[in-house]
């Protein structure tokens, strides 16, 4: 080998090492858990129905503060999410399961990255697009069943209005 093959080599390995220590840059994608628990009062929901009540005032959604939403408020709750968030809805009764879910956008441009679906845990879920931007929002419908008869529903909000990693504007993520 000569010398002008040895500089060539060396050269060769010095930019493979260089390549080698150079960071990579990944996109960051902000994928907390923004969990919507549901407490259905089973008996009021039944008791509603023969009574003409609104089952929405028997189903119970905690915000990330820990705060009891119901009734009206349900209609009018907002959960902030940011852009890449993954939205898990759960119901605590097993006589209780989410049938369906209808959504429409309200604002902006339609965020969700995956139509809300089961999970295969009883729980519904669906992902904030990455690309979502500070506005959109949608009104979303959850319908549910009791020992598999009737169909219920609750009617709030989700509104994309917080950073990655940011807490909502009422100091939660709900």
């Amino acid at each position: 080998m000569n010398i002008s093959q040895q500089s060539r080599l060396a050269v060769l390995a010095l930019v493979s090492a260089l390549a080698a220590c150079q960071p990579t840059v990944e996109t960051p994608v902000a994928t907390q858990v923004v969990e919507i628990p549901v407490e259905i009062d089973v008996a009021g929901v039944l008791r509603s129905v023969k009574s003409g009540e609104d089952a929405m005032y028997f189903v119970h959604m905690r915000s990330a503060r820990g705060e009891d939403v119901t009734g009206e408020d349900l209609i009018t709750h907002v959960t902030h999410v940011a852009p890449g968030d993954q939205l898990v809805w759960s119901v605590s009764d097993p006589s209780v399961a989410i049938t369906g879910f209808t959504y429409e956008v309200i604002e902006g441009s339609d965020p969700l990255a995956s139509t809300p679906g089961p999970s295969g845990d009883g729980n519904w879920e669906a992902d904030i697009s990455t690309n979502a931007v500070s506005g959109d929002a949608f009104k979303y419908t959850v319908f549910f069943s009791i020992d598999g008869g009737g169909e219920y529903s609750w009617d709030p909000i989700v509104k994309v209005d917080k950073k990655d990693g940011e807490v909502g504007a009422d100091g939660s993520g709900n």
